[in-house]
């Protein structure tokens, strides 16, 4: 691990990301919290913490990434680099998602 983190490349992305990451969240002003069409804040609702559910539908996420063996992001590239099973894998967590 010492290794890794004393070459000079992973710092030139986890630098960036976090120093923008720092800017971002430590702006001053509303710009960001706005809706652009009218100018209005943007306050989501409060929800109430759903214990039992984020508990299934993690042990569902994490069973469905360890099967497929790949990340949720990527299944996109893997299907168009010609693995169409993995089309499965993206009907699969839509469905999950609208569960």
């Amino acid at each position: 691990m010492i290794e890794f983190i004393s070459q000079p490349w992973p710092w030139y992305v986890a630098g960036p990301a976090i120093g923008l990451s720092y800017v971002r969240n430590n702006r001053k002003c509303d710009c960001c919290r706005s809706n652009f069409s009218s100018g209005d804040l943007i306050n989501p609702a409060d929800k109430k913490f759903n214990k039992k559910g984020n508990l299934i539908g993690g042990i569902i996420f994490g069973c469905g990434w360890a099967l497929t063996g790949a990340c949720p992001g990527p299944l996109y590239a893997l299907v168009g680099s010609g693995y169409g099973i993995m089309l499965g894998s993206i009907f699969s967590a839509m469905l999950g998602v609208v569960a």
